[in-house]
């Protein structure tokens, strides 16, 4: 048995595996997704060796599935061997409605990245210890759930989510190599019944399948890692080509009072072939961590954008977004509902920061020297918010004419789906200001006169 502690051969692919990273976040903070068994035992333990050299704190994360009767004790040889180690260690245990018969292995995970994402410091990554034998299983579900060029590429070594970001070390390692270390050192590792549980997707693949593959062709799960990183290099040129259309078809949203991920020219997008289209449409949504719409929904969203009428206004639901379609532009929006949103109640206002949850925006009134509306305004609580009339009128110009509502947002291109949400702000039961558009001109400021500018904010992008 090995001394842990002892300087390690630099021929040692474990050690030398992990290197980089440490070499990276050198005086910082690396977390170590600890189960428990061979493979993030062997990570923790190989991460303890490196951790003094490139004074490298190191923290480990686990979480109690609560999917066995000994998952309790599971923890508690988890907490000993980080004590052992002298590594910090935080736990959670995961909601009782994961403790059925047969839980989701997706929303199990969805549960877990949420709770890393929380516990992770910004700046700070989380190492797991996936290997290349969990990528020939990653590229096998894949396949057979018919994912693309950007899901066959299977795991990362490097991968953001949301704010976290993943390192997986171990990635052109085998699980032999890893038992092999447990082994030398005498590693006490924990065997989960679970996973020998074939009801789940991964464990038939590595119980029933793939020894079958391996049985025929040998060095079929290096073959199938090995193809998973072919895939991610194909995946990094079609981002080239995704980056250089993007660049190409962006337009402003200068028109926009409300919250839009981005702007996309339809007529830009036509001059594309279809399959740079969908290719653009997909690297535009992973900049955003969407998860993208199927094929089919994607080509036919492009087809009617294509052949349906100018006045055809179709929509498409991208994960926790929507692509919407406004003249000659293409608008991915966040959150909410596909349909005009309605929403028709009025409130008084005395310009303070104000949230409107029902329309989802926040309103404030800002004073200024010579802009917005005169400051007299504010006298007397006659401010108010009202919603849904697009035929009121006011006079936004001393010579002008009296012009709807209706018009003004037509003119100024602000898309319908905003129009709903927008408030307009009335002064003693007169239409005073359209925030973003029009003020009424006997309203208005003068140059020299203080006012008050009204601000608008989205409050999905403000929570995303």
């Amino acid at each position: 048995m090995r001394v842990h502690e002892g300087l390690e051969p630099e021929s040692d692919k474990v050690l030398n595996s992990l290197k980089p990273a440490f070499k990276k976040y050198t005086g910082g903070i690396l977390n170590i997704a600890f189960s428990g068994g061979v493979d993030s035992s062997v990570l923790l333990h190989a991460a303890s060796i490196l951790r003094h050299r490139y004074r490298v704190k190191l923290r480990a994360l686990h979480v109690n599935h609560r999917w066995s009767a000994q998952s309790d004790l599971w923890e508690v040889h988890c907490e000993a061997a980080c004590s052992t180690l002298n590594v910090d260690f935080l736990t959670t245990q995961l909601p009782d409605s994961l403790t059925d018969e047969l839980p989701s292995e997706t929303v199990a995970r969805a549960e877990r990245l949420k709770w890393f994402g929380e516990v992770v410091h910004p700046g700070a990554p989380l190492l797991t210890a996936h290997h290349a034998d969990d990528q020939a299983e990653t590229f096998l579900l894949r396949l057979l759930r018919g994912s693309g060029i950007y899901g066959l590429g299977g795991m990362l070594y490097d991968r953001n989510v949301g704010n976290l970001r993943i390192l997986r070390p171990f990635l052109q390692l085998s699980r032999a190599d890893l038992e092999n270390w447990a082994k030398e050192y005498g590693l006490q590792a924990i065997n989960d019944p679970g996973n020998s549980d074939t009801r789940f997707e991964r464990n038939f693949l590595r119980h029933e399948i793939l020894p079958q593959l391996t049985s025929r062709w040998v060095g079929a799960r290096r073959t199938l890692s090995r193809a998973a990183g072919s895939f991610q290099v194909t995946q990094s040129l079609l981002d080239e080509i995704g980056h250089e259309d993007l660049a190409g078809c962006r337009r402003s949203a200068d028109r926009c009072l409300l919250g839009v991920h981005g702007t996309l020219s339809i007529s830009a997008l036509d001059n594309l072939s279809p399959a740079r289209r969908l290719n653009l449409l997909r690297y535009w949504f992973r900049l955003f961590s969407l998860e993208a719409a199927s094929e089919n929904g994607l080509s036919e969203f492009l087809r009617q954008l294509r052949d349906g009428a100018s006045d055809c206004a179709p929509a498409l639901r991208v994960g926790q977004c929507w692509l919407r379609k406004y003249r000659d532009s293409l608008f991915l929006l966040p959150g909410g509902s596909g349909e005009q949103e309605k929403y028709s109640t009025s409130r008084r206002w005395n310009a303070g920061p104000t949230q409107i949850k029902g329309a989802d925006i926040g309103i404030e009134g800002k004073i200024t020297d010579g802009k917005g509306l005169k400051l007299s305004c504010l006298k007397g609580g006659l401010l108010e918010l009202r919603w849904q009339n697009g035929n009121a009128r006011l006079k936004p110009t001393a010579n002008g004419h009296h012009r709807r509502v209706k018009h003004l947002f037509q003119e100024a291109g602000v898309p319908p789906w905003e129009r709903s949400r927008l408030p307009l702000v009335y002064y003693a039961d007169q239409l005073a200001c359209v925030p973003g558009v029009a003020i009424e001109h006997s309203l208005l400021a003068s140059v020299d006169e203080p006012g008050i500018q009204i601000m608008i904010s989205d409050l999905r992008i403000t929570r995303s």
